[in-house]
C-alpha cells in the first residue's frame, strides 16, 4: 500500500474517531451526573519526589500510594536543613494516576482532592502548608450552581512561582465557555479570562485543545499550546501584568513530545513521516522511506526569530530522540545509534 493510500486510510480513521468522539460528548452531556466521573488519567510510576522550600531550606518528600483506581494518599515528610524529620502527614483522596495531581511551591502543596457524593464524585483544587498543615479550598472543578447551571473545569491546574495566580481550563473544545481562566489566589476571583472561541475567530488555523506548558521563571508570563491530536498548532504566551496574549505558530511537524523552551523560544521538530498511531502503518512508512533513501531532518526552531538549526539527520523515519531541555540553554537527545548528545543554544 502506498503512502498516499495510507493517508486516505488515516483520514477515514480520523473521521471515525471524530464521530465516536461526538457521540461520546453527547452521552457525556446527556448524563450530567456522570460528568463528575468521566475523567481519565494517564498511568504513571509514582516515585518519591523531593522539593526544597526556597525561603527556609526545608526539604519536602512526597510519595503517592494508590488505594484504589481513582483514590490515593499523598504521604508527606518534611525535613529541616539538618535533615531532621520535623513534620509528617498524609493528604487523602488524591487521584493517584493523574499526571500531575499536586504542585509544591515555597512550603505549600497545591493538590487535587476528590469529593465523594452519593451518585457522583468531583475534584477540587486545594492548598496545604507543610509547616502548620493549614488547609484551604481554592476552586471546585465541577459543580452545579444554585441556579442549576453546571460549571466544568478540566482537572488540571498550574500555580505561578510567586503564588499569586492559578491557571485553569474552563469548558471543553466546542463549548461556548471554553477558556483559559487565571484566578487570583488570595480572592479566588477571575483575574484574566481568555475565550477560546474568540481566539479561534482571529486564528482559525489554530483551533485545538489547550495544553498547559508552564509559567516563566519570574511569573510574568504563562504559556500554553494549542494542539490537534498529536500535532502542536501554536504556542500562546499570556502577559499577566497587561492581561493580553501573543500567539506563535509552531513549525509544521511539531508534536506533543517536542519541548518548547519558554525562556528562549527554541523548540524541536522534524520533517519525518506523518504520525499514524498504528504500528503497522508506521513500519510501512519506515520501509518506504528507506527504499527511497529519504532522511529525517531533526531541527531546532525559534518561534520568536524564526531561526532554524539542523541538529541531526536520521534514516529511521519513526525514530523518537527523547529530546528534553536539561537547562535554559542545553538540549539533550538520543540518536538512533543510542548515543546521547547535547546541544547548547546561544
Amino acid at each position: 500500500m502506498s503512502i498516499r493510500n495510507h493517508r486516505h486510510f488515516i483520514v477515514l480513521v480520523i473521521l471515525g474517531i471524530f464521530c465516536f468522539t461526538a457521540l461520546a460528548m453527547f452521552f457525556f452531556l446527556a448524563n450530567k451526573e456522570k460528568i463528575k466521573e468521566g475523567y481519565v488519567f494517564e498511568n504513571t510510576q509514582q516515585e518519591i519526589k523531593s522539593d526544597i522550600c526556597q525561603s527556609d531550606g526545608i526539604r519536602i518528600e512526597t510519595k503517592i500510594e494508590e488505594i484504589e483506581k481513582r483514590n490515593g494518599i499523598l504521604h508527606v515528610n518534611v525535613f529541616s536543613k539538618n535533615e531532621e524529620l520535623i513534620n509528617q502527614f498524609d493528604i487523602e483522596n488524591i487521584p493517584p494516576n493523574h499526571y500531575r495531581p499536586f504542585q509544591v511551591l515555597n512550603c505549600n502543596i497545591y493538590y487535587l482532592f476528590i469529593e465523594e457524593f452519593e451518585n457522583s464524585r468531583l475534584l477540587e483544587a486545594r492548598m496545604i502548608s507543610v509547616i502548620n498543615e493549614t488547609d484551604q479550598k481554592i476552586q471546585k472543578l465541577s459543580y452545579v450552581e444554585e441556579n442549576g447551571k453546571e460549571l466544568f473545569y478540566s482537572f488540571i491546574f498550574s500555580v505561578d512561582p510567586n503564588e499569586k495566580y492559578i491557571s485553569l481550563i474552563k469548558g471543553y473544545l466546542g463549548s461556548e465557555d471554553y477558556s483559559l481562566v487565571i484566578k487570583k489566589l488570595d480572592t479566588k476571583e477571575d483575574y484574566y479570562v481568555l475565550s477560546m472561541p474568540e481566539l479561534f475567530k482571529n486564528y482559525p488555523d489554530y483551533v485545538g485543545d489547550i495544553e498547559f506548558i508552564d509559567w516563566s521563571q519570574d511569573g510574568k508570563y504563562f504559556w500554553f499550546s494549542l494542539y490537534d491530536q498529536a500535532y502542536t498548532l501554536a504556542y500562546v504566551k499570556v502577559d499577566i501584568e497587561n492581561r493580553k496574549y501573543d500567539i506563535y505558530q509552531a513549525p509544521e511537524g511539531t508534536m506533543g513530545g517536542d519541548p518548547l523552551n519558554i525562556e528562549t523560544g527554541w523548540v524541536t521538530y522534524d520533517d519525518g513521516a506523518p504520525w499514524s498511531g498504528f504500528a503497522d502503518i508506521d513500519e510501512e512508512y519506515q520501509n518506504e522511506w528507506l527504499d527511497q533513501g529519504k532522511l529525517v531532518n531533526f531541527k531546532l526552531y525559534n518561534i520568536f526569530t524564526k531561526e532554524e538549526i539542523l541538529l541531526e539527520q536520521f534514516s529511521d523515519a519513526i525514530w523518537y530522540p527523547g529530546q528534553k531541555w536539561i537547562d535554559e540553554k542545553t538540549l539533550e537527545y538520543t540518536v538512533p545509534s543510542g548515543e546521547v548528545k547535547q546541544y547548547k543554544v546561544n
